[in-house]
């Protein structure tokens, strides 16, 4: 074997390690950023009303080459939820931007989390029915009232000091407890 072709093998071989030791890590930008993802209820359980919650959760990751290649999913640091709500007939805005506390265990909230890839999820307490008035009130630092109607909801993820903007979530407000619930479409579904 000439000199030549002993550098080109001992370069490619080089050259194959080479990739071999930059995939994972090249892997791990591309898939393992978070991936924020919310769902959308109303719990009845309490005694004092009806609430409508929105569910976050960082996504794990599930893909099974991923995993054997030992990618994963990195926590979301420092990260905070900015809520818009407007009122979709008169176009009022109810609230402009304020950060919700975020419920990570009944004992444990704050306006700022690091979120762990996790099933389990983080809960943002939006609107409360109160039954002493009978009324729906937007769960902000001074709880506004909201009379019957249709609101749009814009979601903002900030992350790393940029906010993503959600698609907008629309909720109905009704004469009573019962007719206080989320568009239908959001129903049983993951939003990312």
């Amino acid at each position: 074997m000439s000199p030549l072709e002993q550098f080109f093998l001992a370069a490619g071989i080089i050259g194959v390690v080479a990739f071999i030791m930059a995939a994972p890590t090249f892997l791990q930008l591309l898939f393992g950023q978070p991936k924020i993802t919310f769902a959308f209820d109303y719990d009845d359980t309490g005694k004092n009303g009806r609430l409508l919650n929105v569910h976050l959760m960082n996504m794990p990751i599930n893909d099974p080459v991923l995993k054997a290649l030992r990618v994963s999913r990195l926590t979301a640091q420092d990260m905070c939820l900015s809520i818009r709500v407007l009122n979709v007939s008169t176009r009022e805005v109810i609230t402009d931007a304020f950060i919700p506390d975020i419920e990570l265990s009944p004992s444990s909230r704050a306006c700022r989390i690091a979120l762990p890839p996790s099933n389990i999820m983080a809960n943002v307490h939006l609107v409360k029915w109160q039954q002493f008035t009978n009324s729906a009130v937007l769960l902000e630092n001074t709880r506004i009232p909201l009379p019957e109607g249709t609101y749009v909801v814009v979601i903002g993820i900030v992350l790393d000091n940029r906010t993503k903007l959600c698609d907008p979530i629309l909720f109905h407000v009704g004469k009573t407890e019962s007719e206080m619930m989320w568009e239908e479409k959001l129903k049983n579904k993951l939003w990312m």
